[in-house]
């Protein structure tokens, strides 16, 4: 979360009792970074599993060449 995220939570902070009480805003912002940090997970994950399948290509091949000049 970018600090001018986080700003908009400062009205919630309850400076007088030195608490924290939620309001509707940051609800809804938690809800949408929550949404936006599985999306960038899910990328993350698929990006992972590509390079995994592209390592595995790359070792075979590097063990094939191996093999063959042997």
């Amino acid at each position: 979360m970018t600090l001018p995220m986080i700003h908009k939570f400062l009205p919630c902070a309850l400076d007088a009792r030195g608490e924290f009480e939620p309001c509707d805003e940051l609800t809804e912002i938690l809800k949408q970074q929550f949404e936006l940090v599985g999306e960038k997970i899910r990328r993350l994950e698929e990006s992972r599993a590509l390079l995994s399948a592209l390592r595995v290509k790359v070792d075979t091949r590097a063990q094939e060449g191996r093999v063959s000049s042997a």
